[in-house]
């Protein structure tokens, strides 16, 4: 019994360890699209904003080693209304949140 509550337990919180699959994404998609394609829910919320063309939110997506717990590749994206707009390595969330108005269609 033992065996089997600990196996389920590593087996529901390895999701991450496994890849980050950005491949999945599409610009366009919306958040809770992005968050069922990539198969799990983000790590943080960065920081969220308000503009003059709508509110940005910023999720952060991370990959543990688990043979040395040591962080692999974090990634976040940015959406724009709900809408996924752009994603990429950490940076400055607020500078890219200024300038995430650029991605909007008109």
């Amino acid at each position: 019994m033992i065996i089997l509550v600990l196996g389920s337990s590593v087996l529901t919180c390895c999701g991450t360890y496994g890849a980050i699959r950005l491949y999945r994404l599409s610009l366009g998609m919306t958040k809770q699209k992005t968050i069922s394609t990539l198969g799990r829910r983000p790590d943080n919320l960065i920081g969220a904003k308000n503009t003059p063309y709508g509110q940005v939110e910023v999720l952060q997506y991370s990959r543990y080693d688990p043979w040395v717990a040591q962080l692999q590749e974090r990634y976040w994206l940015y959406f724009l209304n709900d809408t996924l707009r752009s994603w990429g390595r950490p940076g400055d969330w607020e500078r890219e949140a200024d300038k995430i108005y650029e991605y909007r269609i008109r």
